[in-house]
């Protein structure tokens, strides 16, 4: 518990796109900020993109049968670490309410970045790209999901983030 003369704030990470997409998680994520806005406490939230890891998740998760699938969308992916750093930072300074979003240094084609996941551990299987008819993936296809021109940028690429696993 913080001493009675010093007051915390919440720090909400969330993510970028969530109020434009008809997605039911993405709906929850801006339930949850909205609570948080409405607190009595003071706050910050923190809207990323996706981090590298997704194209992880979605090689792992959209499958059909024993075939792998690449998701086609746009995504502007961004490094956990920088992520991370960003929101300790937040932590100790005064609440900013909503901070400028943060996403990674460049746009990339999911689909590319899940073929590009699957060779770098290894795996020789076709991996087709694909349109999923989900909200979701028609939102990202169309860019709702990436940031707008005053978000600040992290530094390392997806590129990079493979090399260095």
């Amino acid at each position: 518990m913080l001493p009675p003369t010093r007051r915390g704030h919440i720090i909400l990470l969330s993510i970028v796109g969530i109020d434009r997409m008809p997605f039911d998680y993405y709906a929850g994520k801006v339930a949850q900020e909205n609570v948080v806005e409405s607190s009595p406490v003071p706050w910050t939230i923190q809207r990323a993109t996706q981090f590298h890891e997704f194209a992880a998740q979605m090689f792992a998760r959209a499958k059909a049968g024993p075939l792998h699938l690449a998701p086609r969308a746009r995504t502007q992916p961004i490094s956990a670490a920088e992520v991370g750093e960003r929101l300790a930072t937040l932590a100790v300074g005064a609440p900013q309410q909503r901070a400028r979003d943060l996403a990674g240094p460049r746009e990339e084609a999911l689909d590319e970045m899940v073929k590009s996941y699957a060779r770098a551990r290894g795996y020789r299987g076709w991996v087709p790209s694909i349109s999923i008819p989900t909200k979701q993936m028609q939102g990202m296809r169309a860019g709702l999901a990436l940031p707008g021109p005053d978000a600040d940028l992290g530094r390392q690429t997806f590129a990079e983030w493979i090399a260095a696993r």
